[in-house]
């Protein structure tokens, strides 16, 4: 294939002329591309006859991975949009749930699933479409007109303020990052495969296995207590990890395979050098950190220096908050473009005038450019320490704290208002007995500081689904705590 395709349109290509390679092994079961294809096929089909067409809304809840990655192709199919129900926040998004035209559900377990709409359990679904029969030209409706402009799902932020924002995801942005995938990853060798260890709520599940398909690869479903043995069965593979599930085999042990993977992708926060070279020497041949958003997609990769190299087709300018153009070197926050990126928030049109325009998405991350496609990341704008009027990125101190034995995790926060500059240093730790201890050495790593700084110890910290810490409520912790 000399470009990419949808992965249905992926699938029919090697169907034709690879039809007993495996395009996917779950471990119990392998599925060729020909089956796959006949899958796809059927389930369009199904989706047709329950009344789902082009510009409709479906939302898939189900722990069979394979079924939801082929209903989600076959979604594709139709030209409809596809949600992912385990990626919606029930408590604050009933707009999402009411924009559904239907379900398709693992069991009914909340009533917020609207009643004048189809809602279909899975189980039986899969039942009715093993008996029906498709045809040679329902097969060949695989390899579809690409609408660039259809929505092929429905994505939500990771929450780290505590609001979940939800955005639409067109076929245009999906094929962008599918090409970035290829050209960076699968590409590079004859035939690497995709590990996929989350499912279809996680962004990089779908583009990574449409990008493994457009090159006759095999996606691989894993977990991170397989990861193992599916590295010793397919080691030139392709993985995508999140900070928080690379830190946890870090500190685990769990990986202990003597092979090495061919890459391994970085996503959700900054990859600190220690858990770098730590999957470096025993995890992966390369390893990528890659800076994005779920508003723009993939930006640039963060190489072990701190320095992030834009990905072709992405510009980015820093701005003041005024949003005028800053020249190189000065410090504010970073403006996107990008053929990755959404259009806006869904059913908020203030904040989406407040982050979207000309093109155009503001971040809430803050740094500075060096050239024209290479920048200096500090961090999210409300993470940045706030030291009597002068901010400062916690990340270098973080990295250092973690080092100190008992401490899982750091993260350091400051009042809103701060004219004395304190310093919260929280602390995730695994053993008690030990706070004098890591007062002492704490106060040295921040030795400047020394006198604002003041410890809190965390069992757990509050988390977003990538692992990104929720600083906003860490600081709500504390509040309540010195009010005690």
């Amino acid at each position: 294939m000399d470009q990419s395709k949808s992965g249905s349109a992926a699938i029919l290509y090697w169907a034709k002329t690879q039809p007993k390679v495996f395009a996917f092994d779950s471990g119990d079961t392998k599925y060729t591309y020909y089956q796959m294809a006949i899958h796809i096929a059927k389930y369009t089909k199904a989706l047709k006859l329950i009344g789902l067409k082009r510009g409709d809304i479906i939302g898939i809840e189900t722990e069979h991975i394979y079924l939801h990655f082929v209903l989600n192709l076959a979604v594709e199919v139709i030209g409809a949009t596809h949600v992912a129900l385990s990626n919606v926040d029930f408590e604050n998004s009933q707009d999402i749930l009411d924009a559904c035209n239907f379900y398709i559900v693992q069991n009914i377990k909340d009533g917020r699933l609207s009643e004048t709409k189809k809602v279909l359990i899975a189980d039986q679904f899969i039942k009715l479409v093993s008996d029906l029969k498709i045809n040679n030209e329902e097969i060949l409706c695989l390899d579809h007109p690409s609408y660039l402009n259809d929505v092929v799902y429905l994505s939500g932020t990771s929450g780290t303020t505590g609001v979940k924002k939800y955005s639409e995801n067109t076929r245009l942005a999906i094929c962008a990052e599918t090409d970035l995938f290829i050209s960076l990853f699968f590409k590079k060798l004859k035939k690497i495969n995709f590990i996929m260890t989350y499912n279809l709520r996680v962004g990089a599940s779908y583009a990574g296995g449409v990008a493994a398909l457009n090159v006759g690869s095999t996606i691989v479903l894993s977990y991170l207590s397989l990861l193992n043995q599916t590295i010793e069965a397919y080691p030139n593979s392709h993985l995508a990890l999140t900070v928080r599930d690379a830190d946890y085999l870090n500190k685990h042990c769990i990986y202990k395979s003597v092979k090495k993977l061919s890459s391994v992708r970085v996503l959700g926060a900054n990859l600190p050098l220690v858990l770098r070279s730590w999957l470096e020497n025993y995890l992966a041949e390369h390893v990528v950190n890659s800076y994005s958003s779920n508003e723009a997609g993939q930006i640039a990769e963060v190489r072990a220096d701190g320095i992030g190299y834009l990905y072709p087709n992405v510009a980015v300018e820093v701005v003041n908050e005024n949003n005028e153009r800053l020249p190189n070197g000065e410090v504010g926050k970073f403006t996107i473009k990008s053929p990755q990126l959404v259009s806006g928030y869904l059913w908020d049109a203030q904040l989406t005038k407040k982050y979207f325009y000309d093109g155009w998405f503001l971040t809430s991350d803050s740094g500075y450019k060096l050239t024209k496609n290479k920048l200096k990341i500090l961090g999210r704008t409300d993470e940045l320490l706030n030291l009597g009027g002068v901010k400062v990125a916690p990340n270098q101190y973080e990295e250092k704290i973690k080092r100190i034995d008992g401490v899982l995790d750091c993260a350091l926060v400051s009042p809103f208002e701060n004219p004395q500059g304190k310093i919260y240093v929280c602390i995730e730790r695994d053993l008690s007995g030990i706070d004098e201890i890591i007062l002492k050495l704490t106060s040295e790593i921040l030795c400047s500081y020394a006198n604002q700084i003041k410890l809190f110890f965390f069992k757990i910290f509050p988390r977003t689904y990538s692992g990104k810490v929720q600083r906003g409520k860490l600081l709500e912790q504390i509040n309540f705590q010195e009010m005690l």
